[in-house]
C-alpha cells in the first residue's frame, strides 16, 4: 500500500485534503488546473471538503477563504516558483523548498474557515461538490468550465 505523501495529523481540512490529494490522478488534475487555468489547489480541496461535509458554499465562504489565508498562500506562490526554479539545479535544494512548500500549505489548511461553520447544511452528493468547486473557480479560475469541475470531482471522489 502507498504511504501518504506527509503525514495527516492536524484540522480536518489538511486530514481531506491530503486524503484527497492521494487518490490516483488527482494531484495531476489539480495541478492541470492550476498551471492552465490559475486555478488554486488548497481552495479547490477546501470546496471539496466542505461539500464532503454536506456543506454549500457561498461565494461570500470562498472570499473568506482567500482572504484568510492570504499571506499564507502568497508565501505557497513564492515557495513554488522557488521550488520549480530550482527543479533542474541541486536536489537538496530542491527537496528543502518541496518542505518548505508543503509547510505553507498546512499552513493555509490551518487558516481556512473550518468547513463545519461555513455554507449551508444540505448533505452530500456529487453535485454538491462540483457546484462548490463551480464557486470557488468563480474567484480564482474563472475561465474554468463546468467540465473541469466535473471531472476534478470524478476524480477525486472515484
Amino acid at each position: 500500500m502507498k504511504e501518504p505523501f506527509i503525514d495527516t495529523s492536524g484540522s480536518a481540512f489538511w486530514e481531506d485534503a491530503v486524503k484527497f490529494y492521494n487518490r490516483p490522478g488527482a494531484k495531476e488534475a489539480l495541478l492541470d488546473l492550476q498551471d492552465r487555468l490559475g486555478g488554486d489547489v488548497m481552495a479547490s480541496l477546501w470546496a471539496l471538503s466542505a461539500a464532503k461535509g454536506g456543506r454549500a458554499l457561498s461565494s461570500e465562504d470562498v472570499t473568506e477563504f482567500f482572504e484568510s489565508a492570504k499571506k499564507a498562500r502568497m508565501e505557497v506562490s513564492r515557495l513554488r516558483r522557488l521550488r520549480q526554479e530550482a527543479k533542474s539545479s541541486s536536489n537538496d535544494s530542491y527537496e528543502r523548498l518541496k518542505k518548505e512548500e508543503l509547510a505553507a500549505e498546512q499552513a493555509v489548511a490551518s487558516l481556512a474557515p473550518p468547513v463545519k461553520k461555513v455554507g449551508i447544511a444540505e448533505g452530500f452528493n456529487e453535485g454538491l461538490c462540483v457546484r462548490n468547486l463551480m464557486v470557488t473557480f468563480e474567484q480564482c479560475a474563472p475561465d474554468a468550465k463546468l467540465a473541469e469541475a466535473i471531472n476534478l470531482t470524478k476524480t477525486i471522489l472515484g
